[in-house]
């Protein structure tokens, strides 16, 4: 309690002008070299920064849209000459790569794709499996009537690695009012390890004035994927005959755009790149109906299942943006002098000099109020002109003994 007293009492003592003293900058030129080469490295550095890092490599001068839209339209085409003489078939041979064969059929695109009124997706039928159902018994006198189900047919699409997937694709962003279709874009098509592959007839991807057409194969190169006689990894398969064929696969085509690779914001560019999903299995069953005998037949369809997804990155010049991105970078600025400053004051040989130079404590206000003179404040200011800091340093101190005696007289 003693000294929360003590402490009031010398707060209560404390001249108010000291107490509540204004601090305001002021400029010093201190005409020291070092100094001056440390500030300018650091304005340098932090400039280069600003506009040549944030402002022209990132390219902080346009507004971005980061989750442009965009519609798919695709179609599947039968290959013009079809291969017969494929390992898979029973036609052929038994077995591949240790899997059953099946016979194969040489379907075209209206009975391997199903459905086909998808936008975004598509599947590939590999393998159909037909099963016919009889209906002996009514429906309306029998609760407990059902369908017969008679052997299935298990059969594989004839060389449905060349079938040939058109991808036509638009994409748009609404913020910056931006709009462009394939075929009046550049692009390419990446691999597993983002190298561009360079593809051969009838594969077209990125040609201006055309639609991107890829043979199914080359979509599972791009994806990794050799053949689809190879291990599926799926599970829940109900046998142990679980190639890619057999169970179907999932594919991901990531399109994407960008218009911010170079300074023309109107070459807008895209890349595709493939991804299998690992040990996923899909299919698709169709139900047809007889009117006359009331019969029933599925079509039980596994295959490639592919996916479109488009994303991507567009940007548009924008004054605010750029405005904005430099004002907050200049902000950096301030950096400099506040480590030349405590480089000056703390670390340099003759800190205590600059410290004299930098920090200065006017006289009392209420005294110069009080019409005392202040001679002593004039030959301050004079002595600062002199070159010598030792001279300063001892004027100083004998300029600031008289005031202190006149201040005890009075």
């Amino acid at each position: 309690m003693a000294s929360v007293v003590a402490a009031f009492k010398r707060f209560i003592a404390t001249d108010p002008d000291l107490l509540f003293n204004y601090k305001t900058q002021r400029i010093v030129r201190i005409n020291d070299r070092r100094l001056g080469l440390i500030y300018y490295a650091f304005m340098l550095a932090i400039l280069g920064y600003v506009i040549g890092y944030t402002i022209i490599y990132n390219k902080r001068y346009l507004l971005l849209d980061d989750s442009p839209t965009g519609s798919v339209r695709m179609s599947l085409a039968k290959p013009t000459k079809v291969n017969s003489n494929q390992p898979y078939c029973l036609q052929n041979q038994p077995t591949v790569n240790d899997y059953t064969n099946y016979m194969c059929n040489y379907y075209d695109d209206l009975l391997v794709v199903y459905p086909r009124t998808e936008q975004t997706a598509l599947l590939a039928a590999s393998r159909i499996t037909i099963q016919n159902n009889t209906l002996n018994c009514d429906f309306a006198a029998d609760p407990n009537c059902d369908f017969t189900p008679e052997t299935p047919t298990i059969v594989y699409v004839g060389d449905i690695e060349h079938f040939t997937l058109m991808i036509d694709h638009t994409t748009y962003s609404t913020n910056l009012d931006i709009q462009a279709n394939a075929q009046s874009l550049e692009g390419k098509l990446l691999d597993l390890h983002g190298n561009t592959m360079k593809l051969t007839g009838p594969n077209v991807v990125g040609q201006i004035g055309q639609l991107d057409i890829f043979e199914l194969q080359t979509l599972l190169l791009a994806a990794g994927i050799a053949t689809l006689d190879q291990d599926s990894g799926a599970l829940n398969t109900k046998t142990n005959n679980s190639s890619l064929r057999y169970t179907g696969l999932v594919l991901l085509v990531l399109i994407e755009y960008d218009n911010v690779h170079s300074f023309d914001t109107s070459d807008i560019r895209y890349t595709i790149s493939v991804r299998s999903v690992k040990n996923t299995q899909f299919k698709s069953v169709e139900t047809r109906t007889s009117t006359t005998d009331q019969s029933l037949q599925t079509w039980d369809r596994h295959g490639i299942r592919i996916l479109i997804q488009q994303k991507g990155q567009m940007g548009k010049f924008d004054f605010q943006t750029l405005l904005i991105n430099v004002v907050s970078g200049f902000g950096l600025l301030a950096v400099a002098t506040l480590v030349v400053d405590v480089l000056a004051v703390s670390v340099m040989p003759e800190r205590e000099i600059y410290s004299k130079y930098k920090y200065d404590d006017t006289l009392d206000f209420s005294d110069i109020r009080d019409g005392i003179t202040k001679a002593e404040d004039d030959q301050l200011i004079s002595i600062k002109t002199r070159k010598s800091a030792a001279q300063l340093v001892g004027v100083l101190d004998s300029a600031s003994q008289p005031l202190l005696d006149e201040s005890s007289t009075v």
